[in-house]
């Protein structure tokens, strides 16, 4: 099941404002500070191409299914 489009929305929405604060603290925080901010931005960026992987894995399962009924 493919993730609505509100929920995309929402999740590039949060990826561009995750953008904005790296770059706005880019030179006056911490290291680990930004580390941190990076590897929550690569996870929201991982949802969507991880649930489309999930989506190709189901149309293989069915079209497998239906081969064998």
């Amino acid at each position: 099941m493919a993730l609505t489009q509100d929920v995309t929305d929402t999740l590039s929405e949060a990826s561009g404002l995750i953008r904005t604060a790296l770059f706005k603290m880019a030179k006056n925080e911490r290291p680990s500070t930004l580390t941190s901010l990076v590897k929550v931005l690569t996870d929201l960026e991982r949802i969507a191409e991880f649930d489309v992987i999930l989506d190709d894995i189901d149309a293989i399962i069915d079209n497998d299914k239906k081969k064998y009924d």
